[in-house]
């Protein structure tokens, strides 16, 4: 490795430390070469002064700014929150369906092994179960998240419009 490559190595390492996601190896290597090295060093220096600088000074934010954040911070969580909601009728749906397919999928062999006489019974009605929910309970249960999800959405925006969504945090 070149003394550019050295040094470029160091500067990423060392921003890697800053922000704690350095590894054991890379931690030692740094500790190692800044110790060696002159430049590496002063830079160093410079981003923990630089650092501590910025940490200092306090930070000034009008208060429109603030309740604005604050409002678009909980309508990002109750968006979260809804998608987190949708996400597991998602997964119901496809918990459904993966059942429904497997028991699809044996009324089908015993159809081909044994004839449309085979399927009396539990089986039949299985049949008749797993047709309907393998169709038609997923794209149900999707379109209802879908317009919930949509509805819960626009009364977020309308009471951020009408002010009712700031509060008094």
């Amino acid at each position: 490795m070149n003394g550019k490559d050295v040094h470029e190595r160091a500067r990423l390492l060392l921003d890697e430390r800053v922000l704690g996601i350095i590894g054991d190896a890379d931690a030692e290597w740094l500790t190692t070469h800044v110790a060696e090295c002159e430049q590496c060093e002063s830079a160093e220096h410079e981003m923990k002064s630089t650092i501590a600088f910025l940490r200092s000074e306090p930070v000034i934010a009008p208060t429109f700014l603030v309740s604005r954040t604050k409002v678009n911070v909980r309508i990002r969580a109750r968006e979260l929150q809804d998608e987190a909601e949708r996400m597991r009728m998602v997964w119901l749906s496809v918990a459904l369906a993966v059942i429904v397919s497997s028991a699809t999928l044996y009324a089908g062999f015993v159809l081909y092994t044994e004839g449309w006489t085979a399927l009396s019974g539990i089986t039949a009605v299985l049949s008749a179960f797993a047709l309907v929910w393998f169709w038609v309970a997923p794209a149900v249960l999707l379109l209802a998240a879908t317009i919930y999800g949509k509805g819960e959405l626009l009364r977020l925006s309308q009471e951020s419009i009408s002010g009712r969504g700031l509060g008094n945090d």
